[in-house]
């Protein structure tokens, strides 16, 4: 399927890319946020057609799309931080705000920033999820 206004080139659900080189809309798996930074910390879907994960970061324990929380757990959010400093990055949060900045031997570079009302948590949710996405499109 050709699709002509080749402007429009991600995903409404999960704003990934779906247009290959030509143009033609590619096959592609919608995935959540949750999702992606399960996957980002090394989860596993336990079965291709399943949305359950086992993840090494919690125990091995096996957990559901919906029993993710990234989203809305600071415990669960802190080891993403934790990886991601891990990769070269520092993540600097202060009250809405969250900042990830590239730290080379000659500079820093700053990668995300988020700047968000509503909460220190969501921020940092936030700035995670863009941080993952460039992260992945880089891989």
């Amino acid at each position: 399927m050709k699709q002509e206004d080749n402007e429009y080139k991600t995903c409404p659900d999960c704003c990934y890319d779906i247009l290959d080189d030509e143009g033609d809309v590619m096959e592609h798996e919608c995935i959540s946020d949750n999702e992606m930074i399960a996957e980002f910390m090394s989860g596993q879907r336990v079965l291709p057609d399943e949305d359950v994960y086992n993840m090494p970061t919690h125990n091995n324990l096996c957990y559901g799309v919906n029993e993710l929380q990234y989203d809305t757990s600071w415990d669960w959010l802190m080891p993403v931080v934790e990886k991601i400093e891990s990769l070269g990055y520092e993540l600097i949060i202060a009250e809405s705000r969250c900042k990830i900045n590239h730290n080379t031997d000659h500079s820093i570079e700053e990668v995300i920033n988020i700047d968000i009302i509503d909460s220190k948590r969501e921020a940092t949710y936030q700035a995670v999820v863009e941080f993952i996405k460039e992260h992945n499109d880089e891989q």
